[in-house]
């Protein structure tokens, strides 16, 4: 069975180093929940670094280990735009959410209203990353209309680049929050909060400073500690990259022989990422027990076995080639890769992955 292996120490080193960025620029950091730091280990070590509020990236996160893995309301807001399907749990289980449309904000008013409580809200922006947000023209009649409603409390301004691949901020970036900002200040919202995320806005944000954001939303920061837009250091290091290391076990091992003509008959289908071919001959193959059922097997980067290379997977398998290991592996061993982005989300979301807690130097004794 694959393993995560859960460094502990190296979650707790990264947290210290997202605090101290937070200290340099001036805004608070709301660590991001996706899979991995929704887990109570893993939420553990960063309460005892300090870190009490956290952004989910699915409502569901929140309730993955059975009960709520944040025990207060206030603490826990819904980064993901608001659905209006579930918001009455939403105004039941979340402090804060995010909102683009009118329907949702009327919709979560009368359900906080049933429950004899206020909410806070943040207005969600487009600023041309495509991913969530109204437009900047919509975005008046949107703050009006969230005004209007007796038990919503705007609280601010709520942003995202980077993570679909259009934007990162600009030298001109500052200037249009300041120019948004004073919509709200001329509605009577006095200090509106600013949340920024992701990890693509920290090289701006070491330049410029905060200016009006109050707030960053990060989570490779903890859980891979490098700049995934740009594969270089995240500023304000160092961060460790060993938060999580994939375990998988060799099942079988075999030559196979290659052709000149040889190549994937579905080269463009979901069934096989870009992976590398093979060279013509025979060539020592490893089937490895992981697959696109458990990680993204294209984004592994292997750490236990040089000259390695993967050239197809499948639902529960990774063809590994090892023809060039100084030391190939055996029937029954396992090997040990460094996950990126998508595989540890996937991994952390599939309960066909062990999760093993782990130090430094030893396994975490009492950890699971």
């Amino acid at each position: 069975m694959p393993a995560i292996l859960l460094n502990l120490d190296a979650l707790r080193w990264n947290a210290r180093q997202s605090a101290a960025c937070a200290r340099r620029w001036g805004a608070c950091i709301l660590p991001v929940m996706k899979g991995v730091l929704s887990h109570p280990l893993a939420l553990r070590e960063l309460a005892a670094e300090g870190f009490v509020r956290y952004a989910f990236a699915e409502y569901g996160e929140l309730f993955s280990g059975g009960t709520p893995s944040v025990p207060l309301v206030e603490n826990r807001v819904l980064m993901q735009i608001c659905p209006l399907s579930r918001v009455g749990e939403v105004a039941a289980e979340f402090g804060r959410s995010t909102h683009s449309v009118p329907a949702t904000l009327t919709a979560l008013d009368g359900a906080a209203g049933a429950l004899g409580r206020r909410h806070e809200v943040m207005l969600a922006l487009d600023v041309g990353e495509f991913r969530e947000g109204a437009p900047r023209e919509s975005l008046p009649a949107l703050l009006d209309h969230a005004l209007s409603l007796p038990n919503l409390d705007v609280a601010g301004l709520f942003v995202t680049l980077g993570c679909m691949g259009w934007r990162e901020p600009g030298e001109d970036f500052g200037a249009t929050l300041d120019a948004v900002l004073d919509l709200f200040r001329a509605k009577g919202i006095a200090d509106p909060e600013v949340s920024l995320g992701g990890s693509i806005v920290c090289p701006w944000l070491d330049r410029h400073g905060p200016g009006a954001v109050t707030e960053v939303r990060l989570g490779a920061h903890f859980i891979l500690g490098e700049d995934t837009y740009h594969r270089c250091d995240l500023p304000g290091g160092p961060f460790r990259r060993d938060v999580c290391t994939l375990s998988a076990e060799v099942l079988e091992i075999h030559p196979r022989r290659f052709a000149a003509e040889d190549k994937p008959a579905f080269a463009d289908g979901e069934c096989q990422p870009p992976f590398r071919l093979p060279p013509p001959g025979v060539r020592l193959c490893a089937l490895l027990d992981i697959g696109r059922a458990h990680v993204a097997p294209e984004d592994l980067v292997g750490i236990s076995l040089p000259g390695a290379f993967p050239i197809a997977s499948g639902t529960g398998y990774t063809v590994l080639d090892v023809t060039d290991c100084p030391c190939p592996p055996g029937v029954g061993d396992r090997l040990f890769f460094r996950p990126g982005y998508w595989s540890i989300l996937r991994a952390f979301h599939s309960p066909l992955v062990a999760l093993i807690p782990v130090r430094d130097d030893h396994p975490a004794e009492g950890d699971g």
